[in-house]
């Protein structure tokens, strides 16, 4: 025992040797801990966005989304109207590692090989460009003379750099879209020195069809061309990327995110490896409601007439414009949309959109309107008569149909197109009667029950149609008796061509008002003869006209009489129709105008007055297939007659039912 003792003394003491070293191994391990603990610190909350940087720099995982292939756009029948081809691109992929000065090599060996378009290259980067090849000179001293002498090869490089730069959104970007065969040859025999360029295959739009109507269809971006500056963040947030193909105009942009897929994502690791992420999804295919044929046959019957008038009528002499809209009117789908500009060389320029845009006073073809207002608020009735004689006021003034025509009852003022009958029914609506010579007292408020009622049928109201920038008329703001009069007779407001044939479906079909529509199906090809149905045309019923049958029915007669009665202002063109169509026409009085809206006078202060001839109709009366509106703005002069739109509307249906024919 007394042994054990003496050993554990012994170690004790050992131990009291050695404390002094563990103590001073103890302080050192502490103050290794203090060191890391401060660095950690200043790595996590001082040196942070650096060691970020540097760490993306070095070692980067890249995701890469490409786009798909682009949608075509079909017409009704399956006829291409817009498809794509392949064509050669000059792109750059990003890579973090590489130097802004390698870049800039890079891109002055290759603006050595291609051309570039350098005129839209800003004066901010001509001084960079100017700076950087010139180190010595300051900024501040860099004169115009100075960028003067820049070559075009040292801009064209300073525009490729630029694009490349651009590669930051997205992986990559296209340096030059649809390259020429030797441009691309030139790239490939020297891609050991291009460093991130490559030759790659890209898709353009091609139209197969000379089409009037392509700018229904629209227009995409250029493959090397920045979408609008001043849609960039909106771009940018949905996903795009810099060089992608972006629908500008019409059915392009309207189903922009239908055409243009989803895009696949690929991430490049830093040792170059690939992994897919998202395949994404080719663009959806869409077939607009347009028969192709039967445009082209409106649009070669528009420019014949139109030259023909404006050879041979004194009353053409300032006519210029003309527009024609068929649509479907039980289900809304537009059948075709046509415009042409007639100008000073003779030749006709496609204008569709113009049906849409382009709003004029219509005349008496909104009588069909004003008088299912009178059945609506109980002020005409069934069968009610009006001798129609010029009307004169206390100061006056006179207001008369374009003749005199004697008594005529609801479907004779329709037929022989009475204003009498609309203006006495107006100042009935306004609360007043009308007695010859004597002053008349009306609320003026009647002028709005009428815009109010007008809108149900298409007539100042949106048309639902599936296209940018739809517009919808001018209001008068004038409130006086004279204006409420002249209101429902179509002298008054102003009306796109879109909106009248948004008007005579809703009588044509019995006061149901469909959204007029350029969409028929959207589809994905998921095999070769296979396409999954995305999207199918199904009528979308605006409003529903709250009226008996029977007043539609007697204005639908008068409509037929328009075109099948003696007497009917339609009648000598159609007398001989073999489609029983029905109608109404329209002469709006207005002032001959210029090409920018100007007044045009015959000498000092003496203005030109000219007529808009207008016209509205449907085939065949009993089971309409199809309705239309026809728009001539300053198509004949008071004095001299030109029955243009009568005529371009008769050729209209007649080749429709042909064609019809034809086909079946």
């Amino acid at each position: 025992m007394k042994e054990k003792l003496a050993v554990l003394k012994q170690q004790l003491k050992l131990i009291k040797i050695k404390s002094p070293r563990v103590k001073f191994i103890k302080l050192i391990h502490l103050v290794i801990v203090g060191v890391l603990i401060t660095r950690i610190t200043l790595i996590q909350h001082v040196y942070s966005a650096d060691y970020l940087a540097y760490l993306n720099k070095e070692a980067e995982t890249l995701v890469v989304k490409k786009a798909q292939t682009r949608g075509s756009i079909y017409d009704r029948y399956g006829t291409e109207l817009v498809t794509n081809v392949p064509v050669l691109s000059i792109i750059y992929r990003y890579d973090a590692k590489r130097t802004a000065d390698q870049m800039f090599d890079t891109a002055f060996i290759l603006a050595e090989m291609i051309e570039v378009n350098t005129k839209k290259l800003g004066v901010s980067d001509q001084k960079d460009l100017y700076q950087k090849l010139n180190t010595d000179v300051l900024r501040i001293d860099i004169t115009e003379e100075d960028l003067d002498s820049l070559t075009d090869i040292e801009l064209g490089a300073q525009v490729i750099f630029n694009k490349m730069s651009e590669a930051y959104y997205g992986g990559e970007n296209t340096i030059k879209f649809d390259a020429d065969d030797d441009e691309a040859a030139r790239v490939v025999e020297n891609i050991d020195k291009l460093s991130g360029i490559d030759v790659v295959t890209q898709a353009t739009r091609k139209y197969p069809k000379d089409l009037g109507h392509l700018d229904i269809v629209g227009h995409v971006s250029k493959g090397d061309a920045n979408f609008p500056a001043e849609d960039f963040n909106k771009y940018m947030d949905a996903g795009y990327s810099v060089n992608d193909r972006i629908g500008l105009s019409s059915i392009e942009r309207q189903y922009e995110d239908f055409l243009r897929g989803h895009k696949s994502s690929h991430e490049i690791s830093p040792t170059g490896e690939a992994s897919v992420l998202n395949e994404g999804m080719q663009g959806v295919d869409l077939m607009l409601t347009i028969d192709t044929d039967f445009s082209n046959r409106v649009d070669d019957i528009l420019e014949r007439r139109m030259k023909k008038a404006k050879a041979n009528r004194l009353g053409a002499k300032y006519l210029r414009e003309g527009y024609v809209v068929v649509v479907n009117p039980n289900t809304g789908e537009i059948l075709s949309l046509n415009g042409k500009i007639l100008n000073e060389d003779g030749e006709c320029i496609d204008h569709p959109l113009g049906t849409l845009y382009n709003s004029y006073t219509v005349g008496s073809v909104v009588k069909g309107a004003t008088l299912l207002t009178g059945y609506e608020y109980g002020i005409t009735n069934f069968g009610d008569i009006v001798d129609d004689r010029p009307m004169l006021f206390a100061d006056g003034s006179k207001k008369a149909s374009w003749s005199k025509l004697g008594v005529v009852n609801d479907i004779d003022a329709i037929r022989l197109s009475s204003n009498v009958y609309f203006m006495q029914q107006a100042i009935k609506m306004g609360g007043g009667y009308y007695i010859p010579e004597s002053d008349v007292i009306v609320d003026l408020n009647a002028i709005n029950h009428y815009r109010s009622s007008f809108s149900q049928y298409g007539l100042g109201s949106r048309t639902g149609i599936d296209l940018p920038g739809e517009q919808m008329g001018m209001l008068n703001i004038d409130q006086s008796i004279a204006k409420l009069l002249d209101f429902v007779i179509g002298q008054s407001d102003t009306y796109t061509t879109l909106q009248l044939a948004s008007y005579i479906s809703t009588i044509a079909n019995g006061g149901s008002r469909y959204a007029l529509k350029l969409l028929k199906e959207a589809s994905i090809s998921v095999g070769d003869d296979e396409k999954l149905l995305i999207y199918n045309f199904e009528p979308d019923l605006l409003n529903q006209i709250d009226l008996p049958k029977e007043a539609f029915d007697r204005v639908q007669e008068g409509f037929k009489q328009v075109l099948q009665a003696h007497g009917g202002t339609g009648y000598p063109i159609f007398k001989n129709s073999r489609y029983s169509p029905a109608g109404k026409t329209g002469t709006a009085e207005e002032f001959a105008r210029d090409e920018d809206g100007n007044m045009m006078f015959a000498w000092v202060n003496q203005i030109i007055e000219v007529n808009h001839m207008t016209f509205i109709g449907y085939a065949p009366h009993k089971k309409p297939e199809i309705a239309l509106a026809v728009v001539f703005p300053q198509a004949e002069l008071a004095e001299e007659k030109n029955p243009i739109a009568l005529e371009v509307a008769n050729e209209v249906i007649n080749s429709y039912f042909e064609m019809q024919r034809e086909r079946s």
